[in-house]
């Protein structure tokens, strides 16, 4: 339950936005930051620090898939779907806060014992 109140809270902070604006647009990330110098190193250096972005806007989904996955397929699968929409479609950025609301609202749910809750987490 501490998982899923973090990920709902996570869900609209503002580091949750500025990493996912971020992670959303590699080849911006790429060109701001390119210096052209020794290509190898510049590379592996800005793909970990994309890949610190991309980690950073999704953690708590991740870690809320690693809690609840094993308990039920479905919300493993709907949140790795969710996560890829806000990451991948111009329309993603529309799916952040709604999703945090929902999570707020599962979290409130199991807290109150609200039966189609608790089921819906036991798989």
């Amino acid at each position: 339950m501490a998982v899923l109140l973090l990920a709902a809270i996570y869900q609209v902070a503002p580091l949750k936005e500025m990493c996912l604006t971020k992670c959303r647009s590699p080849y911006s990330f790429v060109a701001e930051h390119w210096r052209g110098r020794n290509a190898a190193a510049e590379a592996l250096r800005l793909g970990v620090a994309h890949g610190l972005f991309c980690v950073g806007c999704c953690w708590t989904l991740m870690l809320l898939m690693f809690a609840i996955g094993g308990v039920n397929l479905g919300w493993m699968l709907g949140l790795g779907a969710a996560m890829a929409a806000e990451r991948s479609f111009r329309w993603g950025r529309y799916l952040t806060v709604p999703l945090g609301v929902a999570l707020l609202l599962a979290a409130a749910g199991l807290i109150a014992g609200a039966p189609l809750v608790t089921a819906m987490f036991r798989g």
